[in-house]
């Protein structure tokens, strides 16, 4: 990304310099010299060093457990009506009769923990963690990165207007274009990093408790014998 931002910096400067070296217009016309366009270096070297601070950590939360029930289908209905009551929704769903279910729930982060306690009162729980990644780093470089672009952007459409030779105008528009899909792919990895901080991803595994049969029972108590024999003896 930075060799982007040299790349932006040293690109701007040919055009500006190209543009003010041709015959567009007569010199000392009295139009107002055009401001050098501000440079990712800038903003990496800290021209906002408070935004950080006044920014609120940006968490990304994701949980996820596994909890063997009884009932799948029974335990499916109680779960999906306590997630609708705490706001979430259900992103994707994996389910299997009544064997097991997949479920990955979306649901805001001050909710998250509830949406698991629900789940984990409808049986036993072989599984549950939550994860946390700190993004705020990556969304205050990102925003501080966009304004700067979108300053670039302005620089360069006021470069247009006075443009007057052909080539002149085909430079400014190439480069115009080339700092308009960067703020675009900047743009969208933001919104990502914001909506991943804004919902909360939890999946949830519902098991079917599994009875032994028969001879499995008798294997299982046959090994409860054996293993008490060894410790008497």
């Amino acid at each position: 990304m930075r060799r982007v931002w040299k790349s932006l910096a040293v690109s701007s400067g040919i055009v500006i310099g190209t543009i003010g070296c041709s015959r567009m217009r007569p010199a000392g016309a009295g139009r107002p010299a055009i401001a050098p366009i501000p440079t990712a270096a800038g903003v990496a070297a800290g021209e906002n060093p408070a935004a950080a601070e006044a920014l609120a950590p940006q968490l990304i939360r994701r949980g996820k457990m596994g909890v063997t029930v009884d009932q799948v289908e029974e335990s499916r209905k109680s779960l999906e009506h306590a997630a609708t009551e705490l706001g979430a929704f259900v992103a994707h769903l994996d389910a299997h009769g009544d064997d097991h279910a997949d479920y990955l729930f979306k649901v805001a982060p001050t909710r998250m923990d509830a949406l698991m306690d629900s789940a984990a009162a409808l049986g036993f729980v072989g599984e549950r963690r939550v994860n946390l990644d700190d993004v705020t780093d990556q969304v205050v470089d990102a925003q501080g990165r966009l304004s700067s672009l979108r300053a670039s952007r302005d620089r360069l459409r006021a470069l247009l207007d006075r443009a007057g030779g052909v080539s002149d105008v085909i430079t400014v528009e190439r480069e115009l274009a080339r700092v308009q899909a960067e703020i675009e792919s900047l743009e969208g990895r933001l919104a990502v990093l914001q909506g991943a901080v804004a919902l909360s991803e939890v999946n949830i595994r519902l098991e079917q408790k599994h009875e032994l049969g028969p001879v499995s029972k008798v294997a299982v108590g046959l090994g409860r014998a054996l293993k008490k024999l060894f410790i008497l003896h």
